[in-house]
């Protein structure tokens, strides 16, 4: 893939998980995210079954996120996103 469609990749990776934030609907993160992904971010499960299951208690907890994307660079097969997310926490 080129710089250009591997950025295309993660902006619809953002899109959908915008799309499941407002549904709720976790199917969402089978179109772009491979069976064997692997999550790096301290405190979210690392595997995507266990991300599928835990999304829900994120997105209870906070409802309204949203996501805002600052830098999508890419060099090659090489790509670095940089977002903030806003939102209110919940306490259920």
């Amino acid at each position: 893939m080129t710089a250009e469609e591997n950025k295309a990749l993660i902006r619809r990776q953002v899109e959908l998980f915008q799309e499941y934030w407002r549904t709720g609907n976790g199917d969402v993160f089978d179109e772009v995210m491979a069976p064997d992904f692997v999550n790096h971010t301290p405190g979210i499960p690392s595997d995507l079954a266990s991300l599928k299951v835990a999304m829900p208690m994120f997105r209870a907890a906070f409802p309204g996120l949203t996501i805002q994307v600052k830098d999508l660079v890419a060099d090659g097969d090489r790509v670095v996103l940089r977002i903030t997310n806003q939102g209110t926490h919940q306490e259920n």
